[in-house]
């Protein structure tokens, strides 16, 4: 008999909803995982692997049907395997990132760990007893694994600003430019494009050409797609960029400011576009930003698999094996909807609800 169990995850704005098979015959304190000599024990395996279990069936399992998680994934695994392997690996960067905590001055804050407490406390207090034991949701369980997820993050962003990395003007630079298209697809009312026949795409070409002529006339783009009845759009752009087409932006990365190109024909249709600023501030500003945080966190993730690397770890399967994701299935839903003893009940399911 399989039971439907509704819980919440993380005292967050998460739920979850269980279908539990038997139940595991592991003991919590039994180790899930081992590194350097310190024990990620069973039950808070199986909490974070729930918790991370929650996000792919809400998400996926309508796509991926009933038999999800018997699937075939990469390296020949099915999809079971695969994730499970990525959840002992966030184990084990947990615990590797508590043991670098001192190395980049990183503690807990009273007020972090306040939080940690009341977090812990509102899942035991909210959630019967037999649910948390399907969820391995013991108090000092959640705690623990609360720690260290926050211990994980803040040595992530210590590592981070850490690191001294550059970005020079040129690669951040993003100009700007206005364009039109002159479609080869005629867009109905479902959202689907019709193409059009050879005769219809033939002036629309001759429409882009004739726009182009106006607008080198006039001046001004804006004006231009105004009376030519169509709508300009505007875009950042650097060389690599690949919308609103590639061959688009290569010909507007050709002009100096304030050129139009000729008419660009592409499998969407004819654009036309005219260069508008050689760089853009905000987009420029925006892009660096970003290239640090990609390098940033390139450091980080270079950081971690040398601590991996180096590391002495040793992964328990037996306990693994005794945490089916197929036999035991969560589901995340948002915590006002009502509890799932509303929407179905038969002679072979209870439902109850369970804060996570």
């Amino acid at each position: 008999m399989k039971k439907r169990i509704t819980a919440v995850i993380l005292a967050a704005v998460l739920a979850v909803t269980t279908l539990t098979g038997c139940s595991s015959s592991m003991s919590g304190k039994d180790a899930a995982v081992t590194v350097n000599g310190i024990d990620v024990t069973a039950d808070i395996a199986e909490f974070y692997a729930r918790y991370i279990q929650a996000g792919y069936e809400t998400y996926y399992a309508a796509y991926m049907g009933n038999d999800m998680w018997g699937s075939r994934a990469e390296k020949g695994n099915n999809y079971e395997d695969a994730v499970k392997e990525q959840v002992i690996e966030d184990l084990e960067t947990m615990l590797l990132s508590e043991e670098h905590m001192k190395e980049y001055k990183v503690t807990l804050s009273q007020a972090e760990k306040d939080v940690i407490e009341k977090s812990a406390r509102e899942f035991d207090e909210d959630n019967a007893l037999h649910n948390k034991n399907q969820v391995s949701g013991e108090r000092k369980t959640v705690k623990r694994l609360l720690t260290l997820m926050a211990v994980e993050s803040k040595v992530k962003k210590a590592v981070e600003d850490k690191a001294d990395v550059k970005v020079k003007a040129e690669e951040a630079k993003q100009k700007r430019m206005q364009y039109v298209l002159f479609p080869y697809k005629e867009t109905k009312e479902t959202g689907k494009g019709l193409e059009l026949s050879a005769a219809e795409k033939r002036q629309a070409k001759a429409d882009a050409e004739a726009f182009l002529e106006h607008a080198k006339e006039k001046k001004d783009f804006e004006k231009a797609a105004q009376d030519a009845g169509k709508i300009y759009k505007e875009v950042t752009f650097d060389s690599a960029s690949i919308k609103p087409d590639k061959k688009l932006v290569k010909a507007a990365d050709e002009l100096s400011k304030g050129d139009l190109t000729d008419v660009v024909e592409t499998e969407e249709g004819c654009y036309v576009a005219k260069l508008v600023s050689l760089k853009d501030r905000k987009a420029t500003a925006d892009k660096k930003k970003k290239l640090i945080a990609q390098r940033k966190n390139k450091i980080y993730e270079q950081t971690k698999d040398e601590w991996l690397m180096e590391a002495d770890i040793s992964i328990h399967k037996r306990v693994w094996r005794s945490i089916s994701y197929a036999d035991l299935g969560v589901r995340i839903k948002q915590k006002e909807e009502k509890p799932y003893t509303e929407h179905m009940k038969t002679d072979d399911q209870t439902n109850t609800d369970v804060d996570y």
